[in-house]
């Protein structure tokens, strides 16, 4: 997973997750405005990386993992901000309910999470929100 940072000598963090099906330059507008003020903490989720075509996506676990590792070895486990949409919502969400990182606010902008369903019904939820 490739992490890219902006305005890493801003003292507040913000981490964002983008969404499923999309790339992390999804948040180009934004950067420029926010990297004045924060640091930026952007992962290219695995997948969804125009840097590595050929990897493919691994799971909400390994990429918490992954990320927490990332936050507590860089950021002394402490972020001002977590935000995540869609996918990224529900990263935001593991990471809060696994609670190593300590969080000052969470935004989760249409955060997924598991359907307790069976399997064929999800398939067709996922069909029909695609």
């Amino acid at each position: 997973m490739t992490i890219h940072e902006f305005g890493q000598n801003n003292a507040k963090t913000v981490v964002m997750f983008h969404p499923l099906g999309v790339w992390w330059d999804i948040f180009e507008y934004v950067i420029p405005i926010l990297e004045k003020d924060y640091h930026l903490i952007i992962p290219a989720l695995p997948g969804h990386d125009p840097d590595r075509p050929n990897e493919d996506y691994t799971s909400m676990q390994e990429i918490t993992d992954e990320m927490t590792d990332f936050l507590m070895n860089n950021c002394n486990g402490s972020v001002d901000c977590l935000y995540g949409c869609s996918m990224g919502g529900g990263l935001v969400i593991k990471i809060l309910a696994e609670g190593k990182i300590k969080t000052r606010i969470a935004v989760i902008d249409a955060g997924m999470t598991p359907y307790n369903l069976p399997k064929p019904i999800t398939y067709l939820i996922g069909v029909r929100t695609s």
